[in-house]
C-alpha cells in the first residue's frame, strides 16, 4: 500500500535579471550580464552580507569619465569603512536604514549637501524695554490714519507679556499698556505662568492682542526718528506677527472643549483687532515691495469682513444699551454666528463700517499696484454712480447698484471711491465681455470718475484733509488713463498733466515747514509712488521723440516728486525706491531710443 501523495513542490521560478550586479548574481543565484554596476535590488534592499558591489565598468571605448571614477572611488571608502567596522551603530541615515551591530554606517560627508543652507544666525529680537518705545512711536508718527479703524482704548486695551518672550505660550499678561510703559522694569519681564482657572481667563494670553501689538512694534520700527536704531530688529518683528496671526487662526476655529480656545469667547472685537492687523502687515509689505505675501494678507482681511459681514452693515443705529443691535442679530448672510446671539458693544459695531472701508481702500491699493484685479468682488462693494441712464438697452452692470442719495453716513469716503473706480477700470479694461457690456461699463465708469474728479474740485480739505484728496485726484486720474488710454491717449494724457500740476503745486503749509527742517513734511500715502509712476509712463510712451521727452516739464516734475518722496521717507519705502528706479531707466533709455512707442 502506497503512502500518501507528496505535497506539490511549490517552486520560485527562476528569474533572469538584466543588468544586475555580481553580488546579486552571487547572492540570488541570477545571471548577470555585466552591463550596470549597480542593479535596482541593490539600492531597495541592501545585501544581506554587507558586502558591496565590487564591479567596475569599463564604457565602450576605454575612456573613463571622472564622475564614473569619482563614484567608484566612494564605493572603494565606503567598502573600506564597512569592513572595518568605522561609524556608531546608534546612528541611521536614510541612505542605509539597516544597520547591523558591528557593521554601521559611515559618517554622513557634508561636502555633497552644498545646496543645503542652514540657517545659523537668527535675527535678533528687540530688548523687552523697547517694545513700549516702538508701540508710542507707531502712535506718534505712522501717519496713514484712514487705515486705522480701531479707537486708540483698542490699541491699548492690553500688551500681552508673551510678546517679551515670544514664542512661549503660558504667559500672562499685564492689565494695560499704560500701566506696563510706566511701571517700574520688573513688571515687563515675562511673569511666571499662573494655573488658576480665574487667573487665566481675565489675563489669558490672546493671540489676537498681541498680533496687533506686533504689528504695532513693526511699524515702529520703520517710522522711529532712528531708524538704524531698530531696522535690525524688523526681521524678528515681521515673524513674530505672522505667528501671532497664524495662532489667532488656530483660536478662531478652535473647538469648544478647551475653555481658553472657547469659540463662543471669540467677538467682533477680537475680529477687528484681527483685521487690523493684517492691514498693518499688508501695508507694511507694501511698503517693502513685497507683493506676493502682501496681497495675501490682504485678501486674508478681506476675507475676515467679509465673513463677518462687515460689508451689511454700513449703516449701524447706536443702541445706548450696550446689547446686540438688530441689524447684526437678525441679519441672515452672517457667516459668524459667534455674536449673533450675544452682545455686540456700541464701538465694535460703530468700527465696522470703517473696517470695511480700509479693507476695501488696501485691496485697491494692491489693484494699483499689481494690475490685477480686486480680490473682493465689486457686487460687496457698490458705488453712487450719477442718475443719467445709460446708453443703449442692456442688462445693469452688477458694480453700477447706486447707494441712496440720503445715506450719507454708509457712504464711502472720497479716497475709497477713487480706489474703488481704478479697482472697476481694471476689472472693466481685463476682464472678456461682449462689445455692448464692454461699452456700458466703460461709459458708467467715464461718468463715475467724470463725477467724482467734480467733486473733488470743491471738496473741503479740512474736511478730508489736504493728502486724502491730493491721493484721490492721482487715482481718478489713473483710473481714467486704465479706462481710456488704448483708445484716446490724448485724454489720457490731459488727465495726467493735471493731476501732476494738482499734486505739484505749492502748498500753504509747504514753507512754514521747510524752515523746520522737514518737521512740516507729512509722510507720502504708500500708493503715491506707483502713481506717480504710471503717469511717467504714459508721458514717455506718448512722447513723439526723445526731444518732446526731454522738454516736457510735467514729465520732469513728475521725477522731481518721485525724488522728493525718496528723499522724505529717508530710503525706507522699498516701494518708492523701486518706482524711482523703473522711472528713471525708462526714461533714460526713451532719450537713447529717440522716443516713446505712442501708446501702450
Amino acid at each position: 500500500m502506497s503512502g500518501p501523495p507528496a505535497p506539490p513542490r511549490r517552486s520560485r521560478p527562476s528569474q533572469y535579471l538584466h543588468k544586475a550586479c555580481i553580488n546579486c548574481s552571487r547572492r540570488r543565484k541570477i545571471r548577470c550580464d555585466g552591463d550596470r554596476p549597480v542593479c535596482r535590488q541593490c539600492r531597495l534592499r541592501p545585501p544581506r552580507s554587507l558586502v558591496p558591489c565590487k564591479y567596475t565598468h569599463t564604457p565602450p571605448g576605454g575612456v573613463v569619465s571622472p564622475q564614473w571614477e569619482e563614484m567608484v572611488e566612494a564605493i572603494q571608502q565606503r567598502e573600506a569603512s564597512t569592513s572595518n567596522g568605522e561609524g556608531s551603530s546608534s546612528q541611521v541615515f536614510l541612505s542605509d536604514p539597516y544597520p547591523t551591530h558591528g557593521h554601521g554606517p559611515p559618517q554622513q560627508d557634508n561636502s555633497f549637501n552644498h545646496d543645503v543652507h542652514l540657517i545659523e544666525d537668527y535675527p535678533p529680537s528687540p530688548a523687552p524695554e523697547a517694545f513700549p518705545a516702538l508701540v508710542d512711536a507707531f502712535q506718534r508718527t505712522f501717519p496713514w490714519r484712514h487705515f486705522l479703524f480701531l479707537a486708540p482704548s483698542r490699541f491699548t486695551h492690553a500688551i500681552p507679556s508673551l510678546v517679551m518672550d515670544p514664542f512661549s505660550a503660558s504667559v500672562s499678561a499685564p492689565a494695560s499698556f499704560s500701566s506696563a510703559s510706566s511701571s517700574s522694569s520688573a513688571s515687563s519681564q515675562p511673569q511666571p505662568p499662573s494655573h488658576s482657572p480665574a487667573h487665566s481667563h481675565s489675563h489669558s494670553y490672546s493671540p489676537t492682542d498681541a498680533a496687533l501689538l506686533s504689528a504695532m512694534a513693526l511699524w515702529g520700527a520703520r517710522l522711529a526718528p532712528h531708524p538704524h536704531d531698530y531696522s535690525p530688529y524688523e526681521p524678528h518683528l515681521l515673524a513674530l506677527t505672522i505667528h501671532h496671526l497664524a495662532r489667532a487662526d488656530l483660536r478662531a476655529v478652535a473647538p469648544a472643549p478647551d475653555p481658553q480656545l472657547d469659540l463662543l469667547q471669540v467677538g467682533l472685537e477680537q475680529e477687528l483687532k484681527r483685521i487690523q492687523a493684517l492691514v498693518l502687515l499688508s501695508l507694511y509689505l507694501l511698503e517693502a515691495g513685497r507683493p506676493a505675501t502682501g496681497r495675501a494678507h490682504a485678501a486674508a482681511a478681506a476675507s475676515l469682513a467679509l465673513s463677518a459681514g462687515l460689508h451689511l452693515h454700513l449703516n449701524l443705529p447706536a443702541n445706548p444699551s450696550g446689547g446686540a443691535t438688530e441689524t447684526y442679530r437678525d441679519q441672515p448672510f452672517v457667516l459668524a454666528p459667534r455674536w449673533r446671539g450675544g452682545d455686540v458693544d456700541v464701538g465694535s459695531a460703530q468700527e465696522g463700517p470703517a473696517a470695511w472701508w480700509a479693507v476695501v481702500l488696501l485691496d485697491s491699493y494692491w489693484v494699483a499696484v499689481s494690475g490685477l484685479p480686486a480680490c473682493i468682488p465689486p457686487a460687496f462693494s457698490p458705488l453712487p454712480l450719477p442718475a443719467a441712464p445709460a446708453p443703449g438697452p442692456g442688462p445693469t452692470l452688477p458694480f453700477t447698484s447706486p447707494a441712496p442719495e440720503n445715506d450719507e453716513s454708509g457712504e464711502a469716503p472720497l479716497l475709497v471711491q477713487a480706489a474703488l473706480l481704478l479697482a472697476r477700470a481694471v476689472a472693466v479694461t481685463t476682464s472678456p465681455a461682449d462689445p455692448q457690456t464692454q461699452a456700458q461699463a466703460t461709459w458708467a465708469l467715464d461718468c463715475s470718475i467724470a463725477t467724482l474728479r467734480a467733486r473733488l474740485a470743491t471738496a473741503e480739505t479740512v474736511t478730508f484733509g489736504e493728502n486724502e484728496i491730493d491721493v484721490a485726484h492721482l487715482l481718478a486720474a489713473v483710473a481714467l488713463i486704465r479706462l481710456h488710454l488704448p483708445h484716446d491717449p490724448a485724454r489720457c494724457v490731459a488727465a495726467a498733466r493735471a493731476a501732476v500740476r494738482l499734486h505739484c503745486a505749492p502748498r500753504p503749509g509747504d514753507e512754514a515747514g521747510a524752515g523746520a527742517e522737514g518737521e512740516g513734511e507729512a509722510e507720502a500715502d504708500p500708493i503715491v509712488a506707483p502713481l506717480l509712476g504710471t503717469l511717467t509712463h504714459v508721458f514717455l510712451s506718448t512722447s513723439d521723440s526723445a526731444a518732446a521727452a526731454a522738454a516736457d516739464p510735467d514729465l520732469h516734475a513728475t521725477l522731481a516728486a518721485l525724488a522728493a518722496i525718496a528723499q522724505r521717507g529717508q530710503g525706507r519705502s522699498v516701494l518708492v525706491r523701486m518706482c524711482l528706479e523703473a522711472a528713471t531707466q525708462q526714461f533714460h533709455d526713451t532719450l537713447e531710443l529717440g522716443g516713446g512707442f505712442a501708446g501702450l
